[in-house]
Parts: structure tokens; C-alpha cells; sequence
């Protein structure tokens, strides 16, 4: 590597890592880990998803708020089985991310391991 590419590397690396502020985008991956009925929120620059067995969601990218919480809606992408949304109906969530852990409504999801387990990069 150039001395260069290495500098790059580690600005990104510390920027990425710190922790959570207000207004920095969400970026991460959160799950339920239930065996039953898994929930997944995903969330990268460029928008989030939400996905259950049943449904899935997509949002626009979720900026957060002074206290780490946040409000977005999103739109149905895929409504399968016995639910009471369909295709193309819009969806609210709120949330707000607690060190590890991200809550969405009743909901708590803890951050999964792996690439992806980046908390946020400022915009």
C-alpha cells in the first residue's frame, strides 16, 4: 500500500468506528435472532430495510436525532402470508439505538457481528 492509501484507510477506520453522535447517518445491521419470526434492519448510506419472514421494507437513509432516535417512513416492498400490509403501502418506524442495541417500536435488535457491524459515518 501507498503511504497515502494508508493514511485514507486509517481516517475512515476511526471515522467509522467512533461512536454514535446526533446527525450521523445509521449504518449497521441489527437482528432479532429469533428462530421463529427473524427481523433484520439493515442500514447503509444510501437507504435502510426492514425484513421479517413475511414482509419487507425500504426506507430513505435515517439521519438521527439529538437523543440517537429517529423517525422514518418507508415503503412495502414485499407483504407475503397472513399480514395486514400490502405492496406499496407506506410504513413508519421510530427508533433509537442504545449502544448495541437498536429498539423500533417494542422491538430490541442487537447489532450483528461482522462487516457490516460499522456504527455510522458522518455524511
Amino acid at each position: 500500500m501507498k503511504p497515502c492509501s494508508v493514511c485514507i484507510t486509517l481516517v475512515l477506520v476511526a471515522a467509522c468506528s467512533a461512536p454514535l453522535a446526533p446527525g450521523d447517518l445509521l449504518i449497521g445491521t441489527w437482528s432479532d435472532d429469533n428462530a421463529s419470526f427473524t427481523t433484520n434492519f439493515a442500514a447503509t448510506p444510501v437507504g435502510a430495510s426492514l425484513t421479517t419472514p413475511c414482509t419487507a421494507v425500504r426506507f430513505d437513509p435515517i439521519l438521527l436525532d439529538d437523543t440517537l432516535a429517529f423517525r422514518a417512513t418507508g415503503a412495502v416492498t414485499r407483504a407475503v402470508g397472513l399480514v395486514v400490509v400490502r405492496v406499496g403501502d407506506s410504513y413508519p418506524i421510530i427508533g433509537r439505538v442504545l449502544g448495541e442495541r437498536l429498539v423500533l417500536g417494542s422491538d430490541t435488535l442487537t447489532r450483528a457481528a461482522g462487516p457490516n457491524g460499522v456504527h455510522v459515518c458522518n455524511a
